[in-house]
Formats: C-alpha cells, structure tokens, sequence
C-alpha cells in the first residue's frame, strides 16, 4: 500500500466511487449475495404473472415480513394463542406456516401429484422458491413453477387469515389444492392471451 502523505484523509466508497456513498449504492452492495432483490432470484419473482397481491405477499413471507403470530409477538404484540391457524401445533415462524406445518405440507404434496414432480423442498422460504424449478427447463415453464409456487403461498395466508378474522374451521391440506389449480389455469391463461394479443 502506497500512502500519499501530500494528500489530505478522506473517507472513499468503493462501490459508488463515481457519485460517492449513497443509499442505493449501499443497498446494491448489501443485497449482492445473488438472493436479494437484484439477485437472479428475485429478478425470477417479480417477473412471475400473478396478481399484485399474490405478489406481495409472497415476498413479504420472503422477507419474513408478514403478521404471523411469531411475529407479532416479536413486537411485543400480544397475540390470544400462539398455535398454528391451520395445524394447531406452535408457530415458530413463516417456516412453520407455510412449509413445515403439516396442512401447508400435505398442500404442497398435491400440487408435486398434480405436477408429476417428486422432490424434497427446502424448508428455508427463499431457498425454496429457488429450487422449486425444473432443472434444463425452458423460463417460460419455470415461470408457470414460480407461478405456482407464489400462488400455493398466497393460498396458504388466505385460508390462514380466514380461520383467524373469519372464524373458518381448521381443514386439511386439499382445502385450497382446487383453487390453487384453477388459479393457476387462469394466471397461464392469461399470460398466452396476452401475449397472443401483443
């Protein structure tokens, strides 16, 4: 290292050298890791066809950012039960809900039936969209698996909300596996038509 002891200290940004530090260039170097939002995994998620709201939700649960009663209680919340909505077994996290509780798993299951597809899926949210694709497939058809993926999660928080401000009975895994289909079906849909008519 060469010091310049003519020249005056001064702080230096590397990753913004051209416009000096700022809060985006801070973010990018941050979220570099290849899982962050400008990391080819989520560039994958926001170009999935759903509607907004699937969206959103589906990253909030990414994020850990959802009001789950773990989380609520992490803000000194109080929650009136911290159990599982839909299993009835303690809540932990997100992880719990959506991909260990063993409604969402028996879920997730009918949708790898319905899709022919056997496999052990991570139970890490973001490491789970990620590998739930089809190796050598092309990205129109791991779009229609994210697709799915985004869809399965948003059900899964629809039915967990309906149980809690609705009063709906806890049901087992099949109890969205219809509408997921169908959604689904409509979301591809669609995406062809539009495409057709561009």
């Amino acid at each position: 290292m060469n010091l310049d002891l003519d020249k005056e200290d001064k702080w230096v940004w590397k990753e913004g050298e051209e416009l000096g530090y700022t809060v985006k260039s801070s973010y990018l170097y941050l979220r570099e890791d290849g899982v962050g939002e400008n990391g080819t995994v989520f560039k994958k998620f926001w170009k999935s066809k759903v509607v907004p709201t699937a969206l959103v939700t589906a990253w909030r649960m990414l994020e850990n950012k959802l009001a789950t009663k773990a989380n609520l209680e992490r803000c000194e919340i109080t929650v009136a039960s911290s159990t599982c909505s839909l299993c009835g077994i303690e809540e932990k996290t997100s992880t719990h809900l959506f991909f260990e509780c063993r409604v969402a798993w028996i879920l997730w299951n009918h949708c790898c039936s319905w899709l022919s597809v056997q496999s052990v899926f991570h139970n890490v949210p973001l490491l789970n969209f990620s590998q739930f694709r089809m190796s050598n497939a092309s990205a129109s058809v791991n779009g229609v698996w994210g697709v799915i993926w985004i869809t399965i999660v948003n059900e899964v928080w629809k039915h967990r909300n309906k149980i809690i401000f609705k009063g709906s009975s806890r049901c087992t895994g099949s109890f969205c596996f219809g509408s997921i289909k169908g959604l689904v079906m409509g979301y591809i849909q669609v995406t062809v038509c539009a495409f057709f008519l561009f």
